[in-house]
Protein backbone atom coordinates (compact mmCIF):
# COMPACT_ATOMS: atom_id res chain seq x y z
CA UNK A 1 0.00 0.00 0.00
CA UNK A 2 1.38 3.47 -1.05
CA UNK A 3 1.12 5.27 2.60
CA UNK A 4 2.91 8.51 1.51
CA UNK A 5 2.27 11.56 0.51
CA UNK A 6 2.68 12.00 -3.31
CA UNK A 7 1.65 15.09 -5.55
CA UNK A 8 0.71 15.29 -9.54
CA UNK A 9 2.20 18.05 -11.40
CA UNK A 10 -0.60 19.10 -13.89
CA UNK A 11 0.32 18.76 -17.32
CA UNK A 12 -0.09 23.11 -17.89
CA UNK A 13 2.46 23.27 -15.05
CA UNK A 14 4.82 21.10 -16.39
CA UNK A 15 5.05 23.30 -19.27
CA UNK A 16 5.17 26.30 -17.98
CA UNK A 17 8.31 25.40 -15.23
CA UNK A 18 10.08 23.99 -18.74
CA UNK A 19 9.34 26.93 -20.37
CA UNK A 20 10.22 29.47 -17.81
CA UNK A 21 13.45 27.24 -16.45
CA UNK A 22 14.35 27.25 -20.42
CA UNK A 23 14.74 30.83 -20.07
CA UNK A 24 17.78 30.96 -17.34
CA UNK A 25 21.22 30.31 -18.39
CA UNK A 26 23.24 28.14 -16.20
CA UNK A 27 27.13 27.42 -16.30
CA UNK A 28 26.70 23.55 -14.19
CA UNK A 29 30.15 24.18 -13.24
CA UNK A 30 29.72 27.54 -11.43
CA UNK A 31 26.96 27.59 -9.66
CA UNK A 32 26.16 30.87 -7.56
CA UNK A 33 23.83 31.67 -4.94
CA UNK A 34 22.03 34.05 -7.56
CA UNK A 35 21.55 31.55 -9.72
CA UNK A 36 19.96 29.17 -7.33
CA UNK A 37 17.79 32.25 -6.31
CA UNK A 38 16.24 32.55 -9.88
CA UNK A 39 15.42 29.06 -10.32
CA UNK A 40 13.97 28.96 -6.69
CA UNK A 41 11.73 31.87 -7.59
CA UNK A 42 10.08 29.79 -10.82
CA UNK A 43 9.26 27.01 -8.18
CA UNK A 44 7.96 29.72 -5.83
CA UNK A 45 5.79 31.13 -8.79
CA UNK A 46 4.68 28.36 -10.79
CA UNK A 47 3.97 25.46 -8.43
CA UNK A 48 0.48 25.35 -6.26
CA UNK A 49 0.82 26.44 -2.53
CA UNK A 50 0.15 22.46 -1.47
CA UNK A 51 2.82 21.74 -2.81
CA UNK A 52 5.08 24.09 -1.72
CA UNK A 53 3.71 23.91 2.03
CA UNK A 54 4.75 20.26 1.60
CA UNK A 55 8.54 21.53 0.88
CA UNK A 56 8.35 23.07 4.06
CA UNK A 57 7.43 20.34 6.22
CA UNK A 58 10.55 18.27 4.36
CA UNK A 59 12.09 20.20 5.94
CA UNK A 60 10.95 21.42 9.35
CA UNK A 61 11.35 19.45 12.72
CA UNK A 62 8.87 16.53 13.04
CA UNK A 63 7.89 17.12 9.29
CA UNK A 64 7.68 14.70 6.36
CA UNK A 65 10.40 12.16 6.32
CA UNK A 66 9.87 12.15 2.47
CA UNK A 67 7.41 13.07 -0.20
CA UNK A 68 7.23 11.73 -3.94
CA UNK A 69 6.48 13.98 -7.09
CA UNK A 70 5.09 13.06 -10.40
CA UNK A 71 4.98 14.34 -13.59
CA UNK A 72 8.47 17.01 -13.09
CA UNK A 73 9.28 18.83 -16.38
CA UNK A 74 12.40 16.58 -17.86
CA UNK A 75 14.77 17.27 -21.34
CA UNK A 76 12.89 16.63 -23.98
CA UNK A 77 16.07 14.26 -25.43
CA UNK A 78 17.76 12.63 -22.81
CA UNK A 79 19.93 9.75 -25.12
CA UNK A 80 21.68 6.89 -23.61
CA UNK A 81 22.21 7.04 -19.27
CA UNK A 82 26.29 7.09 -19.37
CA UNK A 83 28.70 4.40 -18.91
CA UNK A 84 30.76 6.36 -16.93
CA UNK A 85 29.59 7.78 -14.10
CA UNK A 86 29.51 11.56 -15.37
CA UNK A 87 27.09 13.71 -17.24
CA UNK A 88 27.08 12.21 -20.96
CA UNK A 89 28.28 15.32 -23.76
CA UNK A 90 24.98 14.14 -25.47
CA UNK A 91 22.68 15.70 -23.19
CA UNK A 92 22.73 19.60 -24.23
CA UNK A 93 19.84 20.86 -22.25
CA UNK A 94 19.85 20.60 -18.62
CA UNK A 95 16.02 21.15 -17.67
CA UNK A 96 16.71 18.11 -14.97
CA UNK A 97 19.46 19.61 -13.44
CA UNK A 98 17.73 22.71 -13.43
CA UNK A 99 14.44 21.42 -11.45
CA UNK A 100 16.82 19.79 -8.71
CA UNK A 101 18.69 22.65 -8.01
CA UNK A 102 15.65 24.89 -8.06
CA UNK A 103 13.14 22.81 -5.72
CA UNK A 104 16.22 22.51 -3.30
CA UNK A 105 16.33 26.46 -3.33
CA UNK A 106 12.31 26.89 -3.34
CA UNK A 107 12.57 24.65 0.09
CA UNK A 108 15.28 26.72 1.69
CA UNK A 109 17.73 24.35 0.95
CA UNK A 110 21.47 24.57 -0.34
CA UNK A 111 23.12 22.10 -2.78
CA UNK A 112 26.51 20.34 -1.72
CA UNK A 113 28.75 17.97 -3.24
CA UNK A 114 31.71 16.68 -1.98
CA UNK A 115 35.05 16.25 -4.67
CA UNK A 116 35.52 12.91 -4.12
CA UNK A 117 32.44 11.46 -4.96
CA UNK A 118 31.83 12.16 -8.52
CA UNK A 119 32.46 16.11 -7.66
CA UNK A 120 29.73 17.86 -9.10
CA UNK A 121 26.27 19.07 -7.71
CA UNK A 122 23.90 16.97 -9.70
CA UNK A 123 25.12 13.48 -9.85
CA UNK A 124 24.32 10.80 -12.49
CA UNK A 125 23.32 7.66 -10.53
CA UNK A 126 23.78 5.12 -13.14
CA UNK A 127 25.01 1.49 -13.72
CA UNK A 128 28.57 1.24 -14.72
CA UNK A 129 29.99 -1.17 -16.86
CA UNK A 130 33.00 -3.46 -14.75
CA UNK A 131 31.61 -2.52 -11.67
CA UNK A 132 28.39 -4.12 -11.82
CA UNK A 133 29.40 -5.82 -7.80
CA UNK A 134 30.39 -2.70 -6.43
CA UNK A 135 27.87 -1.68 -3.29
CA UNK A 136 27.08 2.13 -4.58
CA UNK A 137 25.33 4.18 -6.99
CA UNK A 138 27.40 2.65 -9.92
CA UNK A 139 26.64 -1.08 -9.38
CA UNK A 140 23.71 -2.94 -10.35
CA UNK A 141 23.58 -5.84 -7.36
CA UNK A 142 21.04 -4.33 -5.21
CA UNK A 143 21.98 -2.28 -2.26
CA UNK A 144 21.16 -2.82 1.01
CA UNK A 145 19.43 -0.24 3.46
CA UNK A 146 21.38 3.10 4.32
CA UNK A 147 22.06 6.49 4.69
CA UNK A 148 24.34 8.93 2.74
CA UNK A 149 27.66 9.87 3.54
CA UNK A 150 27.05 8.08 7.03
CA UNK A 151 30.93 8.11 8.16
CA UNK A 152 30.67 12.08 8.49
CA UNK A 153 29.68 13.72 11.92
CA UNK A 154 25.96 15.15 11.16
CA UNK A 155 27.35 18.47 10.45
CA UNK A 156 29.23 17.37 7.61
CA UNK A 157 26.50 15.10 6.34
CA UNK A 158 23.41 15.76 3.53
CA UNK A 159 20.63 16.26 5.33
CA UNK A 160 18.50 15.57 2.59
CA UNK A 161 18.43 13.69 -0.60
CA UNK A 162 16.77 14.45 -3.94
CA UNK A 163 16.40 11.42 -6.64
CA UNK A 164 15.07 12.31 -9.87
CA UNK A 165 13.84 9.79 -12.32
CA UNK A 166 15.51 10.02 -15.75
CA UNK A 167 14.82 6.79 -17.42
CA UNK A 168 13.35 3.65 -15.40
CA UNK A 169 12.80 0.86 -18.28
CA UNK A 170 14.07 -1.64 -16.02
CA UNK A 171 11.55 -0.41 -13.33
CA UNK A 172 13.89 -0.99 -10.35
CA UNK A 173 12.33 0.72 -7.16
CA UNK A 174 13.85 2.64 -4.70
CA UNK A 175 13.09 1.21 -1.34
CA UNK A 176 12.90 3.88 1.35
CA UNK A 177 12.06 3.22 5.33
CA UNK A 178 11.18 5.54 7.80
CA UNK A 179 13.50 5.17 11.00
CA UNK A 180 10.47 5.88 13.53
CA UNK A 181 8.37 3.07 11.95
CA UNK A 182 11.76 0.77 11.97
CA UNK A 183 12.69 1.36 15.53
CA UNK A 184 8.70 0.80 17.38
CA UNK A 185 9.38 -2.46 15.92
CA UNK A 186 12.65 -3.51 17.97
CA UNK A 187 12.84 -4.94 21.38
CA UNK A 188 13.70 -2.93 24.28
CA UNK A 189 17.32 -4.40 24.55
CA UNK A 190 17.98 -3.49 20.32
CA UNK A 191 16.72 -0.40 20.75
CA UNK A 192 18.88 0.20 23.52
CA UNK A 193 22.02 -1.15 21.72
CA UNK A 194 22.01 0.45 18.54
CA UNK A 195 21.83 3.79 20.92
CA UNK A 196 25.54 2.73 22.18
CA UNK A 197 29.05 3.43 20.61
CA UNK A 198 29.34 0.15 19.85
CA UNK A 199 29.73 0.37 16.11
CA UNK A 200 32.22 1.89 13.38
CA UNK A 201 30.93 2.59 9.78
CA UNK A 202 32.41 2.92 6.52
CA UNK A 203 33.71 5.43 3.81
CA UNK A 204 31.18 4.34 0.88
CA UNK A 205 32.96 2.56 -2.11
CA UNK A 206 31.74 5.30 -4.30
CA UNK A 207 34.50 7.65 -2.70
CA UNK A 208 37.87 7.72 -4.65
CA UNK A 209 40.35 8.89 -1.61
CA UNK A 210 43.45 7.68 0.07
CA UNK A 211 44.25 4.98 -2.92
CA UNK A 212 41.44 2.93 -2.24
CA UNK A 213 41.87 2.67 1.36
CA UNK A 214 39.30 1.59 4.02
CA UNK A 215 38.31 4.32 6.06
CA UNK A 216 36.24 3.77 9.05
CA UNK A 217 34.47 6.09 11.92
CA UNK A 218 35.14 6.38 15.78
CA UNK A 219 32.98 4.32 17.82
CA UNK A 220 29.84 5.71 17.83
CA UNK A 221 25.82 4.73 18.06
CA UNK A 222 23.96 4.28 14.72
CA UNK A 223 20.72 5.74 16.18
CA UNK A 224 20.81 9.46 18.11
CA UNK A 225 18.25 11.71 19.37
CA UNK A 226 18.92 15.48 18.69
CA UNK A 227 17.89 18.79 20.06
CA UNK A 228 14.24 18.47 18.69
CA UNK A 229 13.80 15.35 20.37
CA UNK A 230 13.75 13.43 16.65
CA UNK A 231 15.49 9.66 16.49
CA UNK A 232 18.07 9.96 13.82
CA UNK A 233 20.26 7.23 12.39
CA UNK A 234 23.73 6.90 10.38
CA UNK A 235 24.53 3.69 8.87
CA UNK A 236 24.97 2.04 5.47
CA UNK A 237 23.93 -1.26 7.08
CA UNK A 238 25.43 -3.39 4.86
CA UNK A 239 29.30 -2.47 5.89
CA UNK A 240 28.84 -1.73 9.73
CA UNK A 241 31.27 -2.82 11.93
CA UNK A 242 29.71 -4.00 15.45
CA UNK A 243 32.18 -4.62 18.27
CA UNK A 244 29.74 -7.26 20.54
CA UNK A 245 27.67 -9.89 19.29
CA UNK A 246 24.88 -8.92 20.75
CA UNK A 247 25.33 -5.09 19.07
CA UNK A 248 25.19 -7.61 15.98
CA UNK A 249 22.15 -9.08 16.89
CA UNK A 250 20.36 -5.10 17.04
CA UNK A 251 21.71 -4.06 13.68
CA UNK A 252 20.48 -7.87 12.50
CA UNK A 253 17.25 -7.04 13.92
CA UNK A 254 16.96 -3.69 12.30
CA UNK A 255 17.63 -4.97 8.73
CA UNK A 256 15.26 -7.07 9.32
CA UNK A 257 12.37 -5.24 10.25
CA UNK A 258 12.81 -2.82 7.43
CA UNK A 259 11.42 -4.43 4.75
CA UNK A 260 8.41 -4.65 6.36
CA UNK A 261 7.92 -0.94 6.94
CA UNK A 262 9.22 0.60 3.63
CA UNK A 263 7.93 1.47 0.28
CA UNK A 264 9.44 0.54 -2.82
CA UNK A 265 8.93 3.13 -5.34
CA UNK A 266 9.64 3.01 -9.22
CA UNK A 267 10.98 6.01 -10.08
CA UNK A 268 10.05 7.04 -13.89
CA UNK A 269 10.70 9.89 -15.50
CA UNK A 270 9.60 13.03 -14.33
CA UNK A 271 9.55 11.53 -10.75
CA UNK A 272 10.78 12.78 -7.81
CA UNK A 273 11.67 11.22 -3.79
CA UNK A 274 12.86 13.68 -1.73
CA UNK A 275 13.78 12.58 2.14
CA UNK A 276 15.59 13.10 4.96
CA UNK A 277 18.62 11.34 5.14
CA UNK A 278 18.69 11.33 8.73
CA UNK A 279 14.87 10.08 9.48
CA UNK A 280 15.02 7.42 6.58
CA UNK A 281 17.09 4.40 4.97
CA UNK A 282 17.00 3.87 1.41
CA UNK A 283 18.36 0.76 -0.68
CA UNK A 284 17.94 -0.43 -3.97
CA UNK A 285 16.37 -3.88 -5.53
CA UNK A 286 19.22 -5.02 -8.40
CA UNK A 287 19.00 -3.59 -11.64
CA UNK A 288 18.23 -6.13 -14.54
CA UNK A 289 19.41 -6.07 -17.99
CA UNK A 290 16.03 -5.81 -19.54
CA UNK A 291 16.48 -2.49 -19.17
CA UNK A 292 18.43 0.97 -18.57
CA UNK A 293 17.69 2.93 -15.08
CA UNK A 294 19.04 6.16 -15.23
CA UNK A 295 18.37 8.93 -12.05
CA UNK A 296 20.21 12.37 -11.00
CA UNK A 297 21.02 13.03 -7.42
CA UNK A 298 21.30 16.37 -4.78
CA UNK A 299 23.00 16.21 -2.17
CA UNK A 300 21.43 19.20 0.52
CA UNK A 301 21.34 20.51 3.85
CA UNK A 302 19.87 24.02 5.79
CA UNK A 303 23.28 25.47 5.96
CA UNK A 304 26.84 24.78 5.12
CA UNK A 305 28.56 27.28 7.22
CA UNK A 306 30.59 24.16 9.42
CA UNK A 307 31.53 22.67 6.39
CA UNK A 308 33.15 25.71 5.18
CA UNK A 309 34.69 26.27 8.09
CA UNK A 310 36.63 23.01 8.36
CA UNK A 311 37.28 23.08 4.64
CA UNK A 312 38.20 26.69 4.49
CA UNK A 313 35.99 26.92 1.42
CA UNK A 314 33.50 29.60 0.98
CA UNK A 315 33.10 29.64 -2.67
CA UNK A 316 31.02 27.31 -4.46
CA UNK A 317 29.35 24.03 -3.02
CA UNK A 318 31.84 21.19 -3.74
CA UNK A 319 33.73 20.33 -1.32
CA UNK A 320 37.19 18.33 -0.12
CA UNK A 321 35.88 15.38 2.23
CA UNK A 322 39.37 14.26 3.69
CA UNK A 323 39.44 17.33 5.39
CA UNK A 324 35.69 16.23 6.77
CA UNK A 325 36.25 12.48 7.53
CA UNK A 326 39.23 13.37 10.05
CA UNK A 327 37.70 16.28 11.89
Amino acid sequence: MKDFLQHQIPAETNQALQAELSKIPLDLENITEEKLRQLGQVIQQQLPEEILQSFKQLTKPHGLPFLVIHNLPIDDKLGKPPTDGKRPQHKTTDISEKILLAISAASGLLPLAYQQEKGVLVQEITPVPGKERSLSNEGSISLGYHTDESILKRCYRPEFLFLLGLINDSNTPTYIAELNKAFAELSPCHQHLLQQPLFRVELPESFKVWNGKVIQSELRPLVTENHNGELEIAANLYAVKSITKEAKTAVDALSNVLPYVSQAITLQRGDMLLFDNSKCLHGRAAISQAGDRWLQRLFCRRSLMDIRRVTDCYNGFVFDIKFLVLE
